[in-house]
């Protein structure tokens, strides 16, 4: 059966026996897609024989124009694999817009729960400088050297605060500083209270993993929030490559701790 693209008008030959009751065929061409079926053919078998009864009263039947394109064998595509290619691609896009939401929903939770803990909120109150003296105090505080088998000597201060006051606190924050014989800060670091490390820990790890463990967001939150009156939470600094003349002789060297934050918790926080 000669079929013919309504798109470009190239011309193809399909075999009759294989002509279905109703599908889509695709030029080859062009990639225009166009209807062919059993009433294409029974159209086509009826200009063939329109042609050869006017062949035969003399008329003249004009021959294929040998200047047309050669065209290959259109491919078929049956509706129901249309059918079924559209749904996959609905689902397809189901799914991306699914994922879409849950990241986007996830960064947002990210950034809010971030904020609402360390950058304060209407529930959590700063409190003054003036009055962060009097209710956090600093206790059992130590400073020592501790030879690190990547670093060296590393400097550690650790200890513990106590929250004085009838509120609870959450995030408590401090400041060491360390101070030559001439009174000049030459080292100084805020950290939040909270995450320690062990002694076999400060001789092993690399300066990367003692930073990651000193600063965990999740170490913090665990120890540091709802501190009620009397609740103590420890505290560690380190200070990697310290001063060759501090190293070589600690005398007339000091150090300070100061409370430089702490928020007031609600009740229902602090429960």
């Amino acid at each position: 059966m000669p079929v013919t693209c309504p798109n470009c008008s190239s011309m193809f030959n399909l075999p009759d026996d294989h002509v279905p009751l109703e599908a889509k065929a695709r030029c080859s061409i062009c990639k225009h897609v166009f209807q062919v079926g059993q009433a294409m053919l029974k159209a086509a078998e009826s200009r063939a024989l329109s042609q050869a009864a006017g062949a035969v009263e003399g008329e003249s039947v004009s021959p294929p124009d040998p200047a047309a394109p050669v065209a290959e064998e259109p491919v078929y595509v049956p509706r129901y694999a249309l059918q079924k290619a559209a749904k996959g691609t609905r689902g397809r896009l189901i799914v991306i817009f699914i994922l879409f939401l849950v990241i986007a929903g996830g960064a947002g939770g990210y950034f809010f729960f971030r904020h609402s803990l360390f950058g304060g909120g209407e529930a959590a109150t700063r409190v003054d400088s003036a009055r962060l003296a009097r209710e956090i105090s600093i206790s059992s505080r130590r400073q020592y050297l501790q030879e690190n088998q990547y670093l060296g000597k590393i400097i550690v201060i650790d200890g513990v605060v106590v929250n004085s006051s009838d509120k609870p606190k959450n995030f408590i924050k401090l400041e060491a500083v360390l101070i030559n014989p001439l009174g000049k800060v030459i080292m100084s670091k805020e950290f939040f209270c909270g995450p320690e490390l062990k002694q076999a820990q400060l001789k092993t790890m690399g300066e990367i993993e003692m930073e990651r463990w000193l600063t965990s967001e999740t170490e913090i939150f665990r120890l540091n929030t709802g501190v009620n009156k009397g609740e103590q939470v420890p505290f560690m600094v380190v200070f990697y490559r310290p001063p060759v003349e501090l190293l070589e002789s600690a005398e007339g060297y000091s150090y300070r701790l100061t409370v430089t934050e702490a928020q007031n918790a609600d009740a229902k926080s602090a429960q």
